[in-house]
């Protein structure tokens, strides 16, 4: 199954989540620190950091859902 992670963080409950079969394939996270951890984590998703409330970044997210 896939899933997206918004407000993700470091990405700590990913790593509960990829144990259950869920692969998050885009995650959003607004602090860049935060982001940077996410990635290393999971090296497999994309991660857009910025605010979600920001149309650039919102249409961003969702033209990684659509691919």
């Amino acid at each position: 199954m896939k899933g997206i992670s918004l407000f993700a963080s470091a990405g700590i409950a990913e790593l509960y989540l990829k144990e259950l079969g869920i692969n998050i394939v885009v995650a959003n996270e607004l602090l860049e620190k935060r982001a940077e951890c996410h990635k290393f984590l999971h090296p497999d998703t994309d991660v857009v950091v910025g605010d979600i409330r920001n149309k650039d970044i919102k249409d961003k997210i969702i033209q990684y859902i659509k691919n």
